[in-house]
């Protein structure tokens, strides 16, 4: 039996019923480099027997679970994708045994994206990203969680009037003012922001070829680990323009430039930003960029628990010949059949990320580390 089984459920209107006859799976969620905007999770489910499908409509909940291989120091039991049919399709062969089904999902970035503000929407000045983000999804319809750091980032937003402005481009002009996460959670229909200040200092996943010891308990055995200089992320200069304000830029020559807008409520905040997001983008040298790994090699569930923590702004290390590298874990892709589950993880080195946290072995060295705003 596979190490990890799924079950897909259809959940319109309370409803709870399982799709039978699913083939494969294909799951998206998070980003690639390391500035990128947020986008929808996606999930692709195909199968075959379209009889046995339920009445199916788009925007109908939809639900993938993972149940890990029991007995296991670290079972897993929980979502690996929640939210919406996007579309569905059928296939008729010459035979019925031919005939097959494709569903397509998104996560609540997707209703995001297609949700608008009010015609009368607007905020003051001076509140904190965060909380501008919270009140602008409420009056767009869509749930905000929010997981604020201590003390909270010192960021505030200009006063802005947003009629009918789209929720998803407005949300990610905030995270990217308050260099922020921004992802769907388990439940449908609800978003999750975390604040930089809270992003995770503690190595959750260690990804080994067991030359070193590691971090915890419950290792990841991978087969593919791609080093890249990802040119696509390197930029010498920053120019960052917040609603209202002159550009403001960073150090650093302009022969390889990018703009970005904010809603900073003063050009201090928008220079300290593009100061800021400058030192995430200028990692030159060959880092790791994608770790891949298979379930049937695993002898613990800590790969799937991984997968959903991917763009949630957790940090992990790999072990490589004997030499140590410390990640977040930006985004993965899961491609599971009835056979195995492969992932296949996008990264982002702490060389862009080692901003000073106080008290930690990696990211607290004086001279080291970079400083934050």
């Amino acid at each position: 039996m596979a190490r990890f089984n799924y079950t897909v459920k259809h959940l319109p209107f309370g409803a709870n019923t399982t799709i039978n006859n699913v083939q494969s799976l294909t799951v998206n969620r998070g980003r690639t480099q390391i500035q990128d905007p947020f986008k929808a999770g996606t999930a692709t489910i195909t199968g075959r027997v379209p009889s046995t499908l339920p009445t199916l409509k788009i925007g109908d909940d939809i639900r993938i679970n993972c149940v890990g291989s029991a007995p296991s120091p670290d079972t897993f039991n929980g979502g690996v994708f929640s939210g919406k049919i996007a579309d569905f399709e059928i296939n008729y062969g010459i035979v019925p045994a031919e005939d097959t089904w494709t569903i397509y999902a998104e996560d609540t970035l997707a209703e995001a994206g297609r949700a608008l503000t009010s015609n009368t929407y607007s905020w003051s000045a001076g509140i904190a990203p965060n909380e501008a983000a919270f009140l602008a999804a409420a009056n767009a319809g869509i749930s905000l969680f929010r997981i604020s750091g201590t003390p909270p980032d010192a960021s505030t937003v200009s006063a802005q009037t947003l009629n009918n402005a789209n929720l998803l481009n407005l949300l990610n002009q905030l995270a990217f003012t308050a260099q922020a996460f921004l992802y769907s959670t388990a439940a449908s229909g609800v978003l999750t922001w975390r604040d930089r200040a809270t992003f995770s200092a503690i190595d959750y996943g260690a990804f080994t070829d067991d030359t070193l010891s590691i971090g915890v308990s419950l290792p990841i055995l991978y087969d593919n680990l791609k080093f890249f200089s990802q040119a696509d992320s390197f930029v010498t200069q920053v120019v960052v323009t917040g609603e209202g304000l002159a550009p403001q830029v960073s150090s650093g020559s302009n022969d390889r430039s990018v703009n970005y807008q904010s809603y900073n409520e003063t050009t201090t905040q928008a220079q300290n930003l593009a100061d800021y997001v400058l030192a995430t983008l200028q990692v030159q040298n060959a880092v790791p960029e994608s770790i891949s790994c298979i379930s049937e090699r695993q002898t613990n569930d800590t790969m799937m628990r991984s997968f959903t923590l991917a763009g949630t702004g957790e940090r992990a290390e790999i072990v490589l010949r004997g030499v140590r590298y410390y990640v977040y874990l930006n985004g993965a892709t899961l491609s599971a059949s009835p056979e195995q589950t492969r992932i296949t993880y996008n990264l982002v080195s702490s060389d862009a990320l080692n901003f000073f946290i106080l008290d930690d072995a990696f990211s607290g060295v004086l001279n080291q580390n970079k400083l934050g705003f």
